[in-house]
């Protein structure tokens, strides 16, 4: 992972939108509510110092622009989705938010940490449901949720793949807590959307 660029790391010839991004954003976060971009003292959070200056060099007429021109090629390509049970008809255009969300090397350990052990968890089940089904048998899994599950497959049942690892994907939609802290919503081990 690379270094995070501060603004005092930047050539003394700073230009305008590198001057910008140690200057507070015009916005405010409520009461009780974490700030991503903002410490607490009210100054720019290092990992965003780079990305904001960036910014400030384009100009808010060329982001727009950009972001325009994102949103036309996803329509164009028929980038789209629908909700988990929603039944629409067309469906909806995906979007691309123009500002990538940007996470700190001390918040990304934490949270690839947590990601790493539940994604062993999820091989080590897939692992026990095709498997020997100890689960199963020591009741922690109802057979009813296993073997009506629509994506359970009764023929690969003792198939191996070979190495450590059944799972082939994991991904995971999180959001950060009103404490800071990250929350996983909800786990994909099959192709997620938007991939």
């Amino acid at each position: 992972m690379s270094q995070a660029i501060t603004t005092s790391a930047l050539p003394q010839s700073q230009t305008q939108g590198q001057a910008q991004a140690t200057k507070p954003l015009n916005y405010s976060v409520p009461a009780g509510l974490v700030d991503e971009v903002h410490a607490a003292d009210g100054s720019i959070k290092p990992q965003w110092a780079y990305l904001l200056a960036s910014l400030g060099d384009l100009g808010p007429q060329v982001l727009q622009e950009r972001e325009e021109k994102a949103q036309r090629i996803l329509r164009d390509d028929g980038a789209t989705y629908n909700l988990h049970g929603e039944d629409v008809s067309p469906s909806n255009t995906w979007e691309l938010d123009a500002v990538p969300y940007i996470i700190g090397s001390d918040d990304w350990a934490r949270i690839e940490a947590g990601l790493l052990e539940r994604a062993e968890l999820f091989n080590l089940l897939l692992r026990d449901i095709y498997g020997p089904r100890t689960l199963l048998r020591h009741g922690a899994l109802p057979p009813e949720a296993l073997f009506s599950h629509s994506g359970f497959l009764r023929a690969c049942q003792g198939i191996r793949m070979p190495g450590d690892h059944e799972l082939i994907l994991h991904a995971a939609d999180m959001v950060r807590r009103r404490d800071g802290s990250m929350c996983v919503l909800s786990d994909r081990t099959q192709a997620p959307s938007g991939a």
